[in-house]
């Protein structure tokens, strides 16, 4: 490619590079556009890069406080330039931060945003070629969506899968923890759209090292299993991708370790269904496989006023091992109401690898059945 030509992919490429986060430094931008090069090569590259572009007024260049370096934004020409060769950038960054006293700053969110732009840049170069399809970051997906929480980004991968991202800088609770928390839950469970995408899998970016104001250290990722467990009804394995922390950039990224994170509620039903079993069952079948019937595995007396809602359950443990379960919801009405019994089949020889994982199952219906009431 001839060099004026190239010189502008490279351009056009760094524009909207941080068009789509906002903001940007060189080592966010130089290993997006040079993705064969090495880390610090692209980095030296975007910095002689970035230097021209402010020059030509197409970057405005921020220097970031705590010894952060420079942080560019789009100027109006810059982000006219990024328009002109087909890219969707919104608006400029001659507005990003604040000014008191002749002093800029950044926005408060500014480390949050520094360390998924770097935790963006390498997942993408640590992933094999061409198993990233799409990125959204979250300026672009505050444009595009109406949720009350939205991810900090979302990965595409080849195989369709969407990947729902979160960054962890400060310790949620309350109000904030809880909405974080049954969004994730709806997005593993499927039941979220966003951008015409349905996410199926979470990550969350945390910092090993982290402490409070106080100096106490701060267990992020312990904080999350922990909030997780009181919640879910079922079993979920996010991923953890971890860092340790250089001023204020993350460095030594690294996937955390896999760990199932367990429900608390879901654990005490269990452990009560295990008693349960033992008093109906097992017995055989005309088929040869071990057959637990429970008729009355839960019963919740006059959920509505008139009403006795009871469920029961079977597991049917095949001869390889493998599980079959059942379990349907009956309601009995008061005769003075003259309505008929009626029975709702929750689960119809839903397969489970093993006797355990069928048990562990039943144990979330049952938590799941308690929470509808």
């Amino acid at each position: 490619m001839h060099n004026q030509q190239q010189k502008l992919k490279n351009t056009v490429a760094a524009l909207n590079i941080v068009g789509r986060f906002g903001w940007a430094r060189a080592d966010a931008i130089g290993p997006l556009v040079w993705q064969k090069a090495s880390e610090v090569s692209s980095t030296r590259m975007a910095q002689r890069l970035t230097r021209r572009l402010v020059k030509e007024k197409l970057l405005i260049e921020r220097k970031l406080p705590a010894q952060a370096g420079f942080a560019f934004v789009l100027s109006g020409s810059g982000a006219r330039l990024a328009r002109q060769h087909g890219f969707s950038v919104q608006g400029n960054g001659k507005d990003w931060g604040s000014i008191a006293n002749g002093v800029w700053s950044p926005p408060h969110e500014w480390r949050h945003d520094l360390w998924l732009q770097l935790a963006m840049v390498w997942i993408l170069r640590k992933a094999p070629a061409g198993s990233i399809l799409r990125m959204w970051t979250e300026k672009e997906l505050r444009s595009t969506t109406g949720l009350k929480k939205i991810p900090d980004a979302l990965f595409q991968l080849q195989n369709g899968k969407v990947c729902w991202v979160e960054v962890e800088r400060a310790k949620k609770s309350g109000a904030a923890q809880d909405l974080m928390i049954e969004t994730v839950l709806q997005v593993l469970r499927k039941n979220v759209t966003i951008c015409g995408e349905v996410p199926s899998s979470v990550v969350f970016v945390v910092p090993t090292d982290a402490v409070d104001s106080r100096g106490h250290k701060i267990n992020h990722r312990k904080n999350i299993e922990s909030a997780f467990s009181r919640k879910t009804t079922m079993d979920i394995v996010p991923l953890f991708l971890e860092f340790e922390q250089k001023g204020a950039a993350p460095t030594n990224f690294r996937i955390g370790e896999e760990r199932v994170i367990q429900p608390d509620a879901v654990s005490r039903r269990l452990a009560k269904l295990e008693t349960q079993m033992g008093d109906f069952g097992p017995n055989q079948d005309a088929e040869g496989a071990t057959v637990w019937d429970l008729p009355l595995v839960d019963r919740f007396v006059h959920a509505n006023p008139g009403e006795d809602k009871f469920i029961g359950a079977t597991i049917c443990k095949q001869s390889d091992g493998r599980c079959l379960l059942s379990v349907q919801a009956t309601t009995i009405f008061s005769p003075s109401s003259n309505k008929e019994t009626h029975v709702w089949v929750i689960l119809e020889k839903e397969e489970a690898t093993s006797l355990a994982a069928a048990k562990r199952r039943l144990a979330g219906v049952l938590v799941w059945w308690q929470d509808q009431l």
